[in-house]
């Protein structure tokens, strides 16, 4: 019966992409402005770690719950030929789920986890060495497919489009889907991330993708047809020492934010820009300070979080540009940060700074919302549901705030037993199904104060465990 429910689940992707793909690549989803739709934690509570010491900490990603995706590197990559180094664990406790090595030839990287829709997609590839792309199953960590071609690329930086996966060398871009491959030419910024701009959009109805390319004085951002990858538009030239960053995609308006850090104060501008359908139009740009890349993060108003001048947070008007507000100065420096920003606009962020790595927590008007925690090594962090996850060093951490608020009044308690009738049956499926695709309070299971695709699959979980965790 419970295949029923995941039936049920993936037939409803087409219309709960955004939830379900919400934390699918490095800076979060197909936008990568690092919004999440559930509350995250008020205050630095542990709820449980699971040690798995590694040379790198990068992002962890979930496709669907119960499960958490992550690569570990303890020892160099010549080392772990035949080692465990893809890891899935539980989100509510942090229980082992499966672990499985990735096939490694001489001169290869450390296997990194790049993206998540329902599978989980692998490579050891680094910009000066290739290596193939593998598609892991959720449920095993089998491999169920192998790219046909070993491509030089930072894994960090692919992005997955429903069933559309692009990656991006310094003069390639590529695309692999089910309906075949393409690759087209491209010319990377001197000093950026050969893909970090890499992002599949969809608005007005217009599928397209966006990159950012060098362009003699400076960068230009590119839209390519998503199909063939061939040039719908590009903007004018802006000046920049280096494109550090992915570019962030501000749902609510479609407007562009382009941030190109750079040790030159001078060409060290964040610039928003929207796509009109027909042409980019340059909004307005502002000084940012030096960082070492790291994500986006962008709140429900559209207003942008950057690194200021001077090593400090500031949010900067989605209209102008203007600073809104500013944090305290930040201790560690550079910074390479990884973001996570909740329903309400609290904004948590990784250090990214090695062994003086700390978690942070803000406010919408950059105030501390609970004192910085130390995590040495700390990398990338994801908000899963209700629950943060930071990656250090040492292992992988989870943040809740505990206890979950009870149910809303005459919703049936946690239990497996839905609709109350006094056993488990088929029926409880059908009832909770009938609540969540009605929104109704009882649906929230994760009590997020909103309805989604964590919801569904939580039920599922508990539906087929057979009890509440």
């Amino acid at each position: 019966m419970v295949q029923i429910l995941r039936v049920i689940a993936m037939a409803t992707l087409g219309l709960t992409t955004t939830a379900m793909a919400q934390w699918s690549h490095y800076g979060k989803d197909e936008f990568r402005n690092s919004r999440g739709g559930a509350y995250g934690p008020d205050r630095a509570q542990l709820i449980w770690s699971f040690e798995a010491p590694s040379r790198t900490a990068d992002q962890p990603f979930s496709a669907y719950f119960p499960g958490i995706y992550f690569s570990r590197s303890p020892v160099p990559p010549e080392q772990e030929a035949g080692r465990p180094v893809v890891f899935s664990i539980d989100q509510e406790d942090g229980t082992l789920r499966w672990s499985v090595p990735i096939p490694y030839e001489p001169g290869q990287g450390p296997a990194v986890v790049m993206c998540t829709a329902r599978d989980i997609y692998v490579s050891r590839s680094t910009p000066e060495s290739p290596a193939f792309i593998y598609r892991l199953d959720s449920e095993t960590g089998a491999i169920t497919w192998t790219s046909n071609i070993r491509i030089a690329f930072d894994p960090r930086e692919g992005a997955l489009y429903k069933d559309y996966l692009y990656v991006s060398t310094p003069d390639r871009v590529h695309h692999f889907s089910t309906h075949g491959a393409w690759d087209v030419p491209r010319t990377a910024a001197a000093g950026g991330y050969t893909g970090a701009t890499i992002v599949p959009v969809s608005f007005l109805g217009i599928e397209a993708l966006c990159i950012v390319d060098a362009a003699p004085g400076g960068v230009t951002l590119r839209k390519l047809n998503r199909r063939g990858g061939g040039e719908v538009y590009r903007t004018g030239v802006m000046p920049a020492g280096s494109s550090r960053y992915p570019l962030a995609f501000a749902k609510y308006n479609g407007d562009f934010v382009l941030p190109l850090s750079s040790t030159d104060p001078v060409t060290s501008r964040v610039y928003a820009i929207r796509d009109t359908g027909t042409e980019f139009v340059p909004l307005w740009s502002a000084p940012i300070g030096y960082s070492l890349g790291g994500g986006v993060a962008t709140l429900s108003d559209g207003s942008y979080i950057s690194i200021g001048p001077g090593n400090v947070l500031e949010r900067l008007s989605v209209v102008d540009g203007s600073v809104m507000v500013r944090s305290a100065t930040i201790a560690e420096y550079p910074l390479r940060p990884s973001w996570a920003v909740e329903s309400r606009n609290v904004i948590y962020m990784s250090t990214g700074t090695g062994p003086s790595g700390r978690l942070y927590a803000f406010d919408s008007g950059l105030n501390e919302y609970f004192p910085p925690v130390s995590h040495p090594g700390i990398g990338g962090i994801a908000m899963l549901g209700s629950t943060l996850i930071v990656a250090d060093a040492s292992g992988i951490h989870a943040y809740r705030t505990p206890p979950m608020p009870p149910p809303p009044e005459g919703c049936p308690p946690c239990a497996p037993d839905y609709d109350q009738s006094g056993g488990q049956d088929g029926d409880d499926i059908w009832a909770f199904f009938q609540d969540w695709e009605r929104g109704l309070p009882c649906a929230d299971l994760d009590n997020s104060n909103g309805i989604d695709m964590h919801d569904l699959f939580r039920f599922m979980y508990i539906w087929e465990r057979g009890s509440c965790p």
